[in-house]
């Protein structure tokens, strides 16, 4: 359209316009780019703005007429693709509107039907640039705080599985002492009823022996009182024995009141066995129990022989008689 003009129109493309767009998306990797990135926005915009204003300048008629198209392109660019906030979007977008006008009046002196027609295409597109803004802006509003309250409501959700497993947890831990607890005590159980078993095992023993005890002192009392009548009847015997009567009666008589006394002893032990007849502790000889024992077994309980016992074997002893 205006090849003599396309070298100073290109410096403007590619030295101004093109190096800003650059250095803003360089810009992007700053750290503090979060803190400028909507007056970054609304400079790119107005320098794009004043690009394109500058070309119109520029560009003899008619062919300047057309150029407003690029500032169509630029609110396109500013109120959707960049996603700058709809304050500053708006901002620029006017900034760009009031340039134009003051330019294409005083500098340009673009015909005022011309002006007519460019103003509404671009002041149109600058209003609905301005809808879409804010449309953009109001639904990403809205994603972003149904977003928020997503996120609080997923941090009460986990917050509340947190407590469940504190609880399921400590309810384990209880379950496992309760268990080892319940354990114990089955044990426990257990032995005290091994224990109880052996004590009624035990007091039936302790019964089996009473009962015994109580045979054994009943037929003992009645076994005293048959050794009784012969001891008497053998005393008496000896007693009215003459003096120089029959020597072999004498000892035979002897010989039947000492097993006679034997046999009381041994029935005074059952006695005492039965605790029928209080204990009575003594000191005695242990040489001629001895001896006694020992004779007893040479009359054929023990085919063994056995020794006299010595005189070192005839001592005083403490011992209980039963």
């Amino acid at each position: 359209m205006v090849p003599e003009k396309r070298n100073i129109l290109w410096l403007i493309r590619y030295t101004v316009v093109c190096p800003v767009l650059f250095g803003a998306f360089l810009f992007t990797f700053a750290d503090r780019f979060g803190k400028y990135i909507q007056p970054c926005f609304l400079l790119i915009l107005i320098i794009g703005g004043v690009g394109i204003i500058g070309m119109i300048i520029i560009a003899p008629p008619p062919a300047n007429f057309s150029y407003y198209a690029g500032l169509i392109l630029i609110f396109m660019f500013g109120y959707t693709f960049i996603r700058a906030r709809f304050i500053w979007a708006a901002a620029a977008g006017w900034i760009i509107v009031v340039l134009y006008e003051f330019f294409a009046v005083l500098i340009s002196h673009t015909p005022f039907p011309v002006l007519i027609n460019n103003n509404f295409f671009f002041i149109s597109a600058n209003i609905i640039g301005m809808f879409a803004c804010y449309s953009i802006e109001y639904y990403a509003r809205k994603d972003f705080y149904m977003e928020q309250l997503l996120t609080k409501e997923q941090e009460k959700v986990r917050q509340v599985n947190r407590e469940l497993e504190n609880r399921v947890k400590q309810r384990t831990l209880q379950l496992v002492k309760t268990n080892q607890d319940l354990n114990k005590e089955i044990e426990t159980n257990h032995l005290a009823e091994k224990e109880k078993m052996s004590l009624q095992h035990q007091l039936q023993q302790a019964q089996k022996m009473e009962a015994i005890g109580t045979l054994a002192g009943g037929i003992a009392h009645d076994f005293n009182n048959i050794l009784v009548a012969i001891m008497g009847y053998t005393e008496m015997t000896l007693i009215q024995l003459p003096v120089d009567g029959d020597r072999k009666t004498k000892q035979n008589l002897d010989k039947i009141l000492k097993a006679s006394r034997r046999a009381r002893d041994l029935v005074n032990r059952i006695l005492m066995f039965s605790r029928q007849k209080q204990q009575k502790v003594e000191t005695i000889a242990v040489g001629p129990i001895i001896e006694e024992g020992l004779a007893l077994l040479r009359a054929g309980t023990w085919p063994l022989p056995f020794r006299r016992p010595s005189a070192k074997m005839k001592l005083k002893l403490n011992i209980d008689v039963t």
